[in-house]
Formats: structure tokens, C-alpha cells, sequence
């Protein structure tokens, strides 16, 4: 329900369930807390949707080939 349509309903029996200025406040308070909630959850979604650099952007550095000491295979990045 919006504030014009709540501003213009007319009490079921005059004095009763009338719609006052405080009511009306207190139905405009809630629609601006709505909208700031609606409002937040979508900048929520724009950010969610950002895109972050992956992890592995840059290329791996590879090891220098060695040979280890005891006369064994390739130590590191050799194949």
C-alpha cells in the first residue's frame, strides 16, 4: 500500500480505525526502510557480480633444473 493510498481510505465508522498523521508517519517510515533495504541488496548483487583478479593472473615462476649431489634424478622443475 502506498502513502497516497493509504492517505485517502476512509474510516469504516468516523473516529474508529480512523487514519491519522501518526499512522501516516509510521506507514512512511516503513516504506523508506523497505526501499533502503531493497536498495542495499542490490548494491549487494552489483558487488557480488564485480570481477577479482584471480590468484593466478601472473605465470608461475618455474624452479632452475638441478641435479642432485648424490648422483641422483633431476631435482625441481625438471622433466
Amino acid at each position: 500500500m502506498t502513502i497516497a493510498m493509504a492517505q485517502t481510505m476512509a474510516p469504516v465508522r468516523p473516529g474508529i480505525n480512523s487514519f491519522g498523521q501518526a499512522d501516516a508517519d509510521a506507514l512512511r517510515s516503513e516504506i523508506q526502510r523497505q526501499q533502503f533495504q531493497q536498495q542495499q541488496q542490490i548494491y549487494r548483487e552489483l558487488d557480488r557480480q564485480v570481477t577479482t583478479p584471480s590468484q593466478n593472473a601472473a605465470p608461475a615462476i618455474r624452479q632452475p633444473c638441478q641435479q642432485s649431489l648424490n648422483g641422483g634424478g633431476a631435482v625441481g622443475g625438471c622433466r
